[in-house]
């Protein structure tokens, strides 16, 4: 069974339907930050290394879950999906993903929605960008709500796996209105200093967030028909002793062929300058949140003010294949095999 093509000049692998027999997955990265991501949107990230500073949390590769994903509602009818068809696996009107010298696209069109989503790492910042856009193809308005959706772990990886019952006691996760982000990090103890932060952000505005997971999923709940998107709206949850994500709720309505586009950021941050310790509870212990220090905020501030707009997102992923096709004609061997030019040129 065929299930994708390299394009014709080989810098891109088209992936045309999502059920692969394992996960096809691209590598993004620069110097400090690497995302994994499959043809699916599965896969985590982490920034230098894998097990200390994990940032999604990736429990299966025969599963492909959880991911970086995109939840749509209709308003209307109530239909429910997801852009990267993992993990509600809906039948498609069409799919194709590319996997390119440092990018991931993703589209699909399901209920006469197009969604596109095209993922990358730019060159400097440990941050991930994915430009979204969503196409009205059918001959009537749409009013849809939108739910991205990432899953945390923003520490040690496997510690998390070995012992899944008490790192979630360390897990805290909230929204910050100035920033319009999550931000998510782990507190063993009151009186134990956070050494580094997980983010995502939105450039879009947000009626509504969640950072718990298990109030997302809702109780006994799964990926396939989060409870969240199912109701079509958020309940501000923070999340404190408990899995933690990152949701925001957005709206959009398009008219006949009417396109809307954002961007979506996840990154990490070092805690350099912590902030001063606070003062413990007298009658009970309380574990107070750490947030961010001032000097914490400005650098995931300086980094949305780079990438967190549309033109200026585009304007990266371009420069970001410039580079790649830069380092790839840098030496190029012409053989009598296909296959060999294409892993020694630009794949192997």
């Amino acid at each position: 069974m065929r299930y994708g093509y390299f394009s014709e000049d080989s810098r891109e692998y088209i992936i045309t339907r999502p059920d692969t027999p394992r996960p096809w997955v691209n590598y993004l990265f620069n110097d400090s930050y690497h995302a994994i991501i499959s043809q699916t949107a599965g896969g985590f990230s982490y920034c230098r290394d894998p097990k200390f500073n994990r940032i999604h949390r990736y429990e299966r590769m025969l599963s492909d879950r959880p991911g970086r994903y995109l939840f749509l509602r209709d308003e209307k009818t109530m239909a429910t999906w997801s852009a990267t068809w993992q993990p509600m696996m809906r039948r498609y009107q069409k799919f194709r993903a590319v996997h390119g010298l440092g990018y991931t696209s993703i589209s699909s069109q399901y209920f006469d929605i197009a969604t596109q989503l095209t993922f990358f790492v730019p060159p400097e910042d440990a941050c991930e960008v994915c430009l979204v856009e969503i196409t009205n193809r059918s001959t009537g308005y749409r009013e849809l709500k939108l739910f991205p959706y990432i899953d945390f772990v923003a520490g040690d990886a496997q510690m998390e796996i070995d012992y899944p019952n008490i790192m979630s006691l360390y897990n805290r996760a909230g929204y910050y209105s100035d920033l319009n982000a999550i931000i998510a990090y782990k507190q063993p103890h009151p009186t134990r200093q956070v050494e580094s932060y997980a983010w995502f952000a939105t450039s879009e505005k947000v009626h509504g967030y969640d950072c718990s997971r298990e109030t997302f999923l809702g109780r006994y709940g799964e990926l396939v028909r989060p409870q969240m998107v199912l109701n079509g709206a958020c309940t501000n949850s923070s999340a404190c002793g408990e899995d933690m994500i990152g949701l925001f709720e957005q709206r959009v309505t398009l008219s006949p062929g009417e396109k809307a586009r954002f961007v979506l950021l996840t990154g990490f941050i070092d805690n350099d300058q912590l902030p001063p310790l606070p003062a413990l509870q007298k009658d009970h212990e309380t574990f107070l949140p750490f947030l961010p220090s001032p000097a914490g905020k400005e650098k995931i501030q300086a980094v949305i003010s780079r990438y967190l707009a549309v033109e200026k997102a585009e304007e990266t992923l371009q420069y970001v294949k410039n580079l790649w096709r830069g380092k790839t004609d840098t030496l190029v061997i012409e053989t009598p095999d296909t296959d060999v030019d294409r892993m020694t040129n630009l794949w192997g």
